[in-house]
């Protein structure tokens, strides 16, 4: 898979290269790895950059879901695993900074990877990258100085309570909108007063309640949660402990 820039691409260049770097001495198998090229195609005469990646099979991860739309234990698995890779994320001190659907995909066996890493971090950057995610998955309150290896905390809880919310009542699929799970920009910004929150709060699901009350809290303040303490409330255990499982299931 090559990407390429319509744009200038700024700091990229240094940013990759240090990614590419941490990933060499510091795999991880739900990060697809990503290689730098300054010459990778000429236009015009003059030579353009490219980012060149290994093709990553699976669906975005909103079709993933519409797929396991009525299998409610397919997207209880899918919820369990999401807080897994949120786990690994985290214990590993690196945080993607832009998690949504299209960066977000799912393989046939449930098996999800991270692509996009324009605006990831791992240990030892300094320089933030102009990244501040998909509005739909992102904080309201959200700014450039949140960047950092705690910045995913907001995201990771809105598509684990959509994804369990969404195990318990189906119907809730007629909030998306191709850009989201369920949950709108419009609804973080108006956290808990929007029809979709009292669908949320009326789930026969007593952790979705739960869930939904608390991600509706944190969009009411002026900062983000950090993913360790979204970590720790989600799955009742604290960062760099063994691999969480979804309380309640």
């Amino acid at each position: 898979a090559a990407r390429f820039f319509t744009r200038p691409p700024g700091q990229a260049r240094a940013h990759y290269e240090a990614i590419s770097c941490h990933l060499r001495t510091h795999p991880m198998a739900i990060v697809s790895p990503a290689r730098w090229f300054d010459d990778g195609i000429v236009v015009r005469g003059q030579p353009r950059p490219l980012v060149l990646m290994p093709w990553i099979p699976g669906s975005p991860l909103n079709l993933a879901v519409e797929d396991r739309l009525h299998d409610r234990m397919a997207l209880l698995a899918l919820t369990s695993t999401w807080l897994e890779v949120m786990r690994s994320l985290a214990d590993s001190a690196v945080a993607h900074g832009d998690l949504q659907c299209g960066n977000v995909l799912i393989d046939d066996g449930g098996n999800i990877r991270l692509v996009d890493l324009d605006g990831f971090y791992v240990p030892g950057m300094t320089t933030c990258p102009d990244e501040l995610g998909h509005p739909n998955f992102q904080h309201p309150a959200r700014q450039a100085s949140d960047w950092g290896p705690e910045m995913d905390g907001t995201s990771a809880a809105i598509i684990a309570l959509s994804l369990r919310a969404l195990a318990f009542d189906p119907g809730l699929w007629e909030f998306h909108n191709g850009e989201n799970l369920v949950l709108s920009v419009a609804d973080l910004r108006a956290a808990g007063s929007t029809p979709v929150w009292q669908r949320l709060r009326a789930s026969a699901d007593e952790l979705v309640r739960r869930w939904a009350d608390q991600v509706a809290e944190w969009c009411s303040q002026n900062y983000p949660p950090t993913m360790s303490e979204v970590l720790e409330v989600l799955t009742g255990r604290p960062k760099a402990t063994d691999s969480p499982a979804v309380k309640g299931q």
